[in-house]
This record gives structure tokens, C-alpha cells and sequence, in this order.
């Protein structure tokens, strides 16, 4: 397949449609488990980003608030994958680097389209400091929401180009550039915008996307939702941006 991208609406839309959804069903797997298990894979126990579980009311969570309506899990590249649950070794064994290769070629066509002085450099960056990482985010259904707007709260991602490779629900909003919420339409194909390293990056001229998850009255059953991050592997010394990647991390979570 041609991959083509179109900037929509403030996020990009591919004409890739990915429909294994192997992932979903380990995942749903996983967060049927006792919290006695689930636990075993909180985030401590692991050293680099954001991987491991985080749970809905965690206080201590590094990608999510206490308040925020939902369960994850983050993995990525940057851990043994022998660390991960056992339920998820299938998907990372016969799929990751088949659903990784096809967001770097929807990946490298938006970074082409950018209109900006250091597209070069930034491309570059990508070839050789970039991997990947995937949160699994479940959003469980009929709880409270009465003093409730957001099941996620607003943010910026961390990463370069944060990608949902088998599309996305209704709920999630965009922030525009006059500061309005903009719902994203519910879609079956690949959709992306840049997060707060494309910001860095282009210092400023394009900016990371502020999003979040709303709840919405007519519908509020159980949601799930497949995002992956394209963020700096570990690194003392990262070009472009003339700083660590631990720097880095340092001043994206000043922004909560």
C-alpha cells in the first residue's frame, strides 16, 4: 500500500487502516488479573520512560494523575522485553516490529511534510535516536462522573509523534490554536499529532497537541485506546536538542 497522510482538523489521518488487534486482546487479558498481580508490574520496577502498569487513583503514577478515570500499561523498546507480563510476550514477540514499522513510514511521511528550516536535522534525529513506546489505556465504565469532566486529563505527550495505529474511539479532544476543545472523529484508520519533543525540536514553531479525554453523556461504557510514542532512546548527549535524555524528561514533567 501507497501510505498517504492529510493534516485534518489539527491531527493527521493516514489511509492505513491496521486491524490485527492482537494487543487488544493480551491487554484485556492482563486487566482481567488481581491487583495482587497487576501490581508486580508497576512502574518502579522499571528504569527508563514511562513503562510498566498505572492504575486509576494512583498517587505516585509518572503518566497520569490520581484523578485521571483509567488503567495502563506502558512498554517499549527501552526495557528487556522479558520484563513485560506474560501476557503480552506474544504481541511483542509476532507483532511489534510490524505495527513499529509501519508508523515509522506514516512517521517519516509527516516529518516530510513539515514546512520548517531543520526538517533535515529532525529527520536525521529520528533515524538515530528514536524507539518506541506503546500505552495501553483502559477506561472503565459507569463510574461517578457527577463533578467528573475528563476521564483523562489535559496534556501534552512526551514524544516526538504520538501515533493510535488502529484509529480511535469517540472522546478524545484536541486543544486548536484558539485555545478550543475539538472533539476528533471516531475512526478506524491511523491517526497522529506531535507532542512536546516535535516542540523542542522545532523550538516552538510547532507546538506539542494538549488533549485529553472527556466523558460523554450519551455514552459512558468501557473504552479502550492504543497510543505509541516515538521518544529518545537513553543518552547523555542528544543533538538539536543539547541535553540529555534524562534533561529532557526533567523538563517535560516540569509542565504538570
Amino acid at each position: 500500500m501507497n501510505v498517504k497522510v492529510e493534516l485534518k482538523n489539527g491531527y493527521f489521518k493516514s489511509n492505513l487502516c491496521l486491524k490485527d488487534r492482537l494487543i487488544d486482546t493480551v491487554y484485556k487479558e492482563f486487566i482481567s488479573k488481581d491487583f495482587s498481580y497487576k501490581k508486580t508490574y508497576l512502574q518502579k520496577k522499571y528504569n527508563y520512560g514511562f513503562d510498566g502498569y498505572s492504575y486509576l487513583g494512583q498517587k505516585d503514577s509518572s503518566n497520569q494523575y490520581a484523578e485521571d478515570l483509567l488503567h495502563s500499561f506502558v512498554i517499549s523498546e527501552f526495557s528487556d522485553p522479558k520484563t513485560f507480563p506474560k501476557e503480552f510476550q506474544p504481541f511483542l514477540k509476532h507483532q511489534w516490529t510490524y505495527l513499529t514499522d509501519k508508523i515509522k513510514q506514516v512517521k517519516l511521511k509527516i516529518l516530510e511534510s513539515l514546512n520548517i528550516d531543520n526538517k533535515k536535522d529532525i529527520i536525521r534525529f529520528h533515524e538515530q535516536y528514536i524507539g518506541y513506546m506503546m500505552s495501553m489505556n483502559y477506561y472503565p465504565a459507569n463510574i461517578n462522573n457527577e463533578a467528573k469532566k475528563y476521564r483523562l486529563s489535559k496534556h501534552k505527550d512526551v514524544s516526538l509523534i504520538t501515533v493510535f495505529p488502529f484509529g480511535i474511539s469517540k472522546g478524545l479532544f484536541l486543544i486548536d490554536e484558539h485555545n478550543q476543545e475539538v472533539a476528533v472523529e471516531a475512526s478506524h484508520n491511523l491517526i497522529a499529532f506531535p507532542g512536546y519533543l516535535m516542540e523542542c525540536l522545532t523550538y516552538g514553531k510547532i507546538k506539542g497537541i494538549e488533549h485529553s479525554v472527556k466523558f460523554n453523556p450519551k455514552n459512558q461504557d468501557k473504552r479502550f485506546s492504543y497510543a505509541v510514542f516515538s521518544i529518545h532512546f537513553p543518552c547523555e548527549n542528544l543533538p538539536i536538542l543539547r541535553s540529555s535524555s534524562q534533561c529532557y524528561f526533567q523538563c517535560y514533567l516540569s509542565l504538570f
